[in-house]
C-alpha cells in the first residue's frame, strides 16, 4: 500500500539510506550500507528500539547491563511490558531483549553457526537445530544481506560484516 511505501521510505531516510537501493542486491552495498538496510529492516518489522547515547561516564553501558539482566537494580525494578524484569527467566528475557555491543569477539565459527546460536533461546536442551531454526538463520542471514557470507569464519571477515552477523543473532 502507498501508506506502508512511505513509512519503509520514511524508516530508510532515518537510518540514512535513499529510495534506490530499494532495487540494488545486497553485494552492491557497503558494509556499513548493509548494517542500516538490515537496521531498517528491523525497524520496519519491530519498531521498538531504544538507544543509549550520552558522554562517557553516563551510565549507557550500566543501563544496559541492568536491562538485559546482567546486573540486578539495588532498589527500584525495571518494567517490560508490565512486569517486572526479575520476574522473567533470563531465557525469555532473551527472546524480548537483545544487546549488540560495540565491541565484538573474533571466533572461528562461521557466520551460519555464530546466527544459530541466536536461536539457542527456542531450542530445547540438546540445542539441535529443527528444520524450522535452521529456515529461521537462512532468514535472519538474507534479511540482513550477509548469506554469501554464511560459510566463512567470523575471524576470516571485515569488522562491519561481524557486525551484521552478530545483528543476525
Amino acid at each position: 500500500s502507498a501508506e506502508m511505501k512511505k513509512y519503509v521510505l520514511q524508516i530508510m531516510q532515518d537510518c540514512g539510506l535513499q529510495e534506490f537501493m530499494l532495487h540494488r542486491y545486497p553485494h552492491q552495498f557497503s558494509g556499513g550500507q548493509r548494517q542500516r538496510i538490515c537496521i531498517a529492516r528491523a525497524l520496519a518489522v519491530k519498531p521498538k528500539f531504544i538507544v543509549f547515547e550520552g558522554i562517557d561516564g553516563a551510565g549507557k553501558t550500566t543501563r544496559i547491563k541492568l536491562l538485559t539482566r546482567l546486573y540486578d537494580p539495588t532498589e527500584g525494578k525495571i518494567l517490560l511490558d508490565g512486569r517486572a524484569i526479575s520476574e522473567f527467566k533470563k531465557r525469555d528475557l532473551a527472546k524480548k531483549i537483545s544487546y549488540l555491543p560495540q565491541n565484538l569477539p573474533s571466533t572461528p565459527f562461521t557466520v551460519r553457526e555464530s546466527a544459530a546460536f541466536g536461536r539457542e533461546t527456542y531450542t530445547d536442551l540438546s540445542g539441535k537445530l529443527t528444520d524450522e531454526d535452521k529456515k529461521a538463520v537462512a532468514d535472519a542471514l538474507e534479511r540482513c544481506g550477509i548469506s554469501h557470507l554464511s560459510e566463512k569464519r567470523m575471524n576470516e571477515i571485515s569488522g562491519g560484516e561481524r557486525q551484521m552477523a552478530y545483528l543476525s543473532m
